[in-house]
């Protein structure tokens, strides 16, 4: 049964997977795929970790920095997800100059969120600071 079902995994899984692969057109998207399945196994596995690591008291200020980085993406508001679409659509229909000033402006609208989130960051840990002082 067991034999049964893994040659059924075999041959509508990987081995559609294996002859993408070794297509040129479509490397970039396989890897892509692969590369985002890895990156949730690796998040899982660290906060498996993190879990186990880390003292009661502290996995509160862990979460919290977790809950961040979603609340994070939701500031960016669509940008990074507006450019996925779009840069493989302008690629796709030749305009290589749009699809790159398009990227272009998306990193430099991220960049400036990071900074303006430092900033913010460093602002609140310096008024921590002055509170401990006092």
């Amino acid at each position: 049964m067991i034999t049964e079902y893994w040659e059924k995994i075999k041959i509508s899984v990987l081995n559609p997977l294996l002859r993408s692969i070794r297509e040129e057109d479509s490397k970039g998207s396989v890897w892509f795929t692969i590369s985002t399945g890895l990156k949730a196994f690796v998040q899982m596995a660290t906060s498996l970790i993190v879990i186990r690591m880390v003292l009661p008291e502290e996995l509160g200020i862990w979460k919290s920095v977790v809950l961040i980085q979603a609340y994070i993406s939701i500031l960016q508001f669509g940008v990074i997800e507006g450019l996925n679409r779009q840069y493989a659509l302008y690629r796709g229909a030749g305009k290589d100059d749009i699809a790159r000033e398009r990227a272009h402006l998306a990193f430099t609208f991220i960049l400036f969120c990071i900074i303006a989130q430092w900033i913010d960051c460093a602002d609140h840990c310096w008024s921590i600071v002055v509170e401990w002082q006092q």
